[in-house]
């Protein structure tokens, strides 16, 4: 700015003087300590320069050379001489630099005081006096700049603040997307591991099935062996007299029919029944009579033999296919003291399973046993000391959330009273032995055509469930696409006092605290 006069209130001009005087002691006092530093390195660097002697230092080294008569103890030499000679350079260097800079210090003092000797005080117009000089700096504009200053360092400090704190934000997002990377490679790892093992399990359950397959197959070839046999062996034992055999019965071979007699030989003439065929003959000699009636035992003895599988195979076709899953049923042993399967009554007046349950409650005690009663879930093995009861894989918890249903699994190896339904009357069967079969059947079992679809659906979902995906849910289990389980009751004996309990409607007659109470009626369980 290019003033050649101004005039300045004299408290304003004071106050300026005072300050530049300030900045002129301190930069004096700046210029001082650096003088006096230079002096001390040109003062350390006047002692080192003269003591490289280098020429009196490389005589040293021919002479160690000499002595030595080494080439390492050269190399040794010439490195420390480089360190002497790099140590005095380094010296001279920062003492130049610190001269340098307290010349350039010295000129900003001698500038300072050029400036404060070319300002003069303009006294007031009411003074009476005034003094026009040249100001070679303007301390007003001096002051504007250096707030202006500040002013842009703040602006500066925010602005570089900022940057930091999104440089922060940055680091923090590029952290939690590298945290995000490390989670989904665990899961996915997690996954193919899950894959893995899925894999595994299914190349298990296919070497099961290809065991199973031929193990069935060897089944089949012994049995069809053993038919042929016992057929040979029937052949073999009934030999009846030619005599005796009609011509039309030599034709069509005696194998599958059996024989016709002669009509006209005299004699009273005898029916003989069996529950597989009839047959018409008259008096024969003993040989032919008793061939006959061993043949018509033997026949009689297979056909009783064969109606077990006839049942079987109205149950569930992949449970009769199992031969050790027959084999173990077989193994059941009846318990004695068993009634009579026609001497056993209805429960009266019981109809439905909460009447079932309430009596079941008042009668049974304190010792808080377990019942079962699946009415539509449950069927009779060949023998009467055995039951297999059925129930679902899953159940559905929401609106398409299935759960692994673990009521059976519960049961195993428990003893409960069992129930069942015939005729829609309800009669109790006796206290039976609860055994898993999932190490025959590890993917469940198909529905069979004598289980209820119905009641199926009811046991796999709520009621409110079922009322909407009731249908749905059957027709899942009528295609097989949802499996069912199995569970074998084996009949280990027979609760009398119980049976006449129900039968007699003994919680009408006890009194009051004979056997726990009603207050035990909720620790009940039931399936």
């Amino acid at each position: 700015m290019d003033v050649e006069s101004i005039r300045l209130d004299p408290e304003l001009a004071y106050q300026m003087m005072a300050l530049l005087g300030r900045e002129l002691k301190s930069t004096k006092k700046d210029i001082g300590q650096l003088r006096a530093e230079a002096a001390e390195l040109q003062a350390a660097g006047k002692e080192v320069v003269p003591s490289l002697n280098l020429n009196k230092e490389i005589e040293e080294l021919k002479a160690k050379l000499k002595v030595a008569g080494g080439k390492t103890e050269i190399i040794l030499l010439q490195a420390e001489r480089q360190k002497l000679v790099e140590r005095a350079e380094n010296s001279e260097d920062y003492a130049r630099r610190v001269s340098e800079t307290a010349e350039s210090l010295g000129a900003q003092s001698r500038r300072l005081r050029e400036s404060l000797g070319a300002a003069h005080v303009v006294c007031a117009p009411e003074c009476g006096s005034t003094l026009e000089a040249p100001l070679v700096v303007d301390p007003i504009e001096d002051l504007m700049e250096r707030q202006e200053l500040i002013s842009g360092l703040k602006e500066y400090k925010k602005a570089l603040l900022k940057v930091e704190q999104e440089r922060d934000k940055e680091f923090a997002e590029k952290k939690r997307l590298k945290s995000m990377c490390s989670d989904f490679k665990s899961q996915v790892e997690e996954l193919s591991g899950q894959l893995n093992l899925r894999e595994q399990m299914c190349s298990s359950f296919k070497s099961q099935v290809e065991e199973l397959t031929g193990e069935l197959n060897r089944h089949k070839q012994v049995l069809s062996s053993k038919a042929t046999k016992s057929k040979a062996s029937v052949n073999d034992a009934v030999k009846i007299p030619a005599q005796c055999v009609s011509p039309l019965a030599k034709a069509q071979g005696a194998a599958n029919q059996v024989p016709k007699l002669p009509q006209n030989l005299p004699g009273p003439t005898v029916q003989v029944s069996a529950p597989t065929t009839k047959a018409s003959f008259l008096f024969f000699p003993p040989l032919c009579v008793r061939g006959l009636f061993q043949y018509l035992a033997l026949q009689t003895k297979a056909k009783v033999i064969e109606a077990p599988k006839k049942r079987k195979a109205d149950t569930t076709a992949n449970i009769t296919q199992n031969v050790d899953f027959n084999a173990y049923l077989a193994a059941f042993k009846s318990p004695a003291g068993l009634p009579s399967w026609g001497s056993l009554l209805p429960i009266p007046n019981v109809s439905s399973p909460k009447q079932l349950e309430k009596l079941f409650h008042s009668v049974s005690g304190s010792h808080n046993p377990t019942y079962l009663y699946l009415p539509g879930r449950s069927i009779w093995d060949d023998a009467q000391n055995a039951a297999l009861a059925f129930g679902p894989c899953l159940k559905l918890c929401g609106k398409a959330e299935w759960s692994l249903e673990t009521s059976f699994a519960c049961l195993a190896e428990k003893h409960i009273e069992y129930f069942f339904e015939d005729e829609g009357k309800i009669f109790y069967a006796g206290t039976y032995r609860c055994h898993e079969t999932r190490r025959w059947f590890p993917l469940g079992i198909q529905l069979g055509k004598n289980i209820s679809a119905l009641e199926m659906a009811r046991a796999t979902a709520s009621k409110t469930q079922a009322g909407t995906q009731g249908k749905k849910i059957q027709t899942q289990y009528q295609t097989g696409k949802l499996k069912i389980e199995c569970l074998v009751l084996e009949c280990i004996g027979f609760d009398y006092s119980l049976y006449e309990k129900l039968r007699t409607g003994y919680s009408k007659k006890r009194k009051a605290g004979e056997d726990g109470g009603s207050a035990r009626r909720s620790k009940r369980n039931k399936l």
